[in-house]
């Protein structure tokens, strides 16, 4: 299926290509995704220093295309964690973790968060075996560990807080791209944070570091 492309970033300030990636999505969605918690720290201080200018290098791709286009520019521009050229790259293209250099490696926060995940993962399919839990359950769970008795009125205020949480019918928008979300917890789902927090940076009770405000 064609429905891949190639893009590049480059400094806003000087054109200097800096990094080059793949998406899939509809509206070059992944090419335009400029927010801190959705690119590395390297990406995020090129882009804080001198801006950002996407590129749709070219596109109607198969993965497969996609890919050798996306290897053949980091090769021919190079990797700085390699010192062999400019791009923040850290693989030399296509799939996968296991591409990245031994520097990289040590400081690629990704790296870090995957070995996270397939950690969290793997103690879910040994004690969990597939099950999944509503909020709501995993609150009383939680209660249960502590000893805590739950009233019903404790119980109604959690769910009324869980249906705040959402704030359905509420359009959250991405001042960068953009893009818009129908709830806080269609944005954070789609940015893989957490409900809570989001709401809370949102409503000015944490730092919103986020490029999203409620519409």
């Amino acid at each position: 299926m064609k429905n891949c492309y190639v893009y590049i970033h480059k400094k806003a300030d000087t054109k200097e290509i800096f990094y080059v990636g793949i998406g899939n999505q509809l509206k070059y969605r992944r090419a335009y995704e400029l927010t801190k918690t959705r690119r590395s720290k390297e990406w995020t201080q090129v882009y804080e220093k001198h801006g950002v200018e996407v590129e749709i290098y070219s596109d109607n791709l198969t993965r497969e295309q996609a890919i050798e286009i996306e290897i053949s520019i980091i090769k021919k521009y190079g990797r700085l964690d390699l010192g062999t050229g400019v791009l923040i790259n850290m693989t030399k293209g296509g799939d996968g973790f296991y591409e990245l250099s031994d520097e990289a490696k040590k400081r690629n926060p990704r790296n870090k968060g995957q070995k996270r995940a397939e950690h969290a993962t793997q103690i879910t399919k040994e004690k969990l075996t597939g099950r999944v839990f509503s909020d709501e359950t995993k609150h009383k769970m939680r209660l249960a560990k502590l000893g805590k008795k739950q009233t019903k009125e404790h119980l109604d205020n959690r769910k009324k807080a869980l249906q705040k949480a959402s704030y359905k019918g509420r359009t959250i928008l991405n001042i960068e791209t953009k893009e818009t979300f129908n709830s806080i917890s269609e944005a954070a789902r789609f940015y893989k944070m957490d409900i809570s927090t989001l709401n809370k940076k949102l409503n000015g009770k944490f730092e919103n570091d986020t490029n999203l405000i409620i519409k």
